[in-house]
């Protein structure tokens, strides 16, 4: 996987444990290791955006699955319910790509992190 699907599947971890472990603080530091078993920070960050787009995920995927499973709700509901699941979809997506593309998002950090401790190498 590349580095920036890790740390979402990471912070999405992270996510559950703050919601499901009592005493889970807010804020979050991210720390690697390489394969030499050498620890690096790659920065500090505060995952609430991350958190949040998993939240409405995961609330839109609720909503399609007790509609999906209602015989009863008409066909266009359904189709409603699922073209609003895309809609999140498509507006996560398009707001990860344009933080990608900032010189100070988070990936930016990540990737001018990589490139210096390679350079270091």
């Amino acid at each position: 996987m590349a580095l920036h699907d890790v740390l979402t599947v990471a912070v999405y971890a992270m996510k559950e444990a703050k919601e499901n472990v009592p005493g889970c603080g807010i804020a979050s530091e991210l720390l690697t290791i390489s394969k030499d078993g050498e620890i690096g920070c790659l920065g500090w960050m505060h995952s609430s955006q991350v958190e949040q787009f998993a939240e409405s995920f995961a609330s839109g995927i609720r909503h399609l699955f007790v509609e999906t499973c209602d015989i009863d709700a008409p066909e266009k509901q359904v189709r409603e319910r699922f073209d609003q699941m895309w809609t999140i979809i498509e507006a996560t997506r398009s707001y990860l790509k344009e933080q990608r593309e900032k010189p100070s998002s988070f990936s930016a950090l990540i990737d001018h992190m990589v490139k210096r401790k390679t350079k270091e190498l």
